[in-house]
């Protein structure tokens, strides 16, 4: 119980220090059983989840959530990343290597971060 109390508060710790930032926020990564995968971004995305769920007949999944000071430009830039396998809106039928990536919140930085370098290049 107290490893459950100390990890909501972690959390909670986590969503304040991100959304309290004017412009930040949080990418994350939505999970369909039939394996779509959604980007977009949220001041919480637990409450995102929640009304993405109440629009949808199957049991979705928070894949990731990870936290940027500039969530706009963070989003921007994974959602043409993934436009090859854009299906509809914000919702990607991903390769499972890919997929995995959203999966694993240090991922999701680290492919970010190399994104902003290629486009401070100049280079894609």
């Amino acid at each position: 119980m107290a490893a459950e109390s100390a990890e909501a508060l972690q959390i909670v710790d986590t969503l304040y220090e991100y959304a309290s930032v004017p412009g930040g926020g949080f990418v994350y990564a939505v999970g369909h059983p039939d394996g779509f995968v959604k980007i977009g971004r949220a001041s919480n995305p637990f409450a995102r989840i929640s009304d993405l769920q109440t629009g949808s007949p199957y049991e979705l999944r928070l894949l990731s959530y990870t936290g940027f000071y500039n969530v706009s430009d963070a989003e921007a830039l994974l959602l043409a990343k993934f436009d090859p396998w854009l299906v509809r809106g914000e919702w990607f039928n991903l390769p499972s290597g890919l997929a995995e990536i959203l999966c694993d919140n240090q991922r999701v930085r680290e492919l970010v971060d190399e994104l902003r370098g290629h486009e401070e290049s100049g280079s894609k």
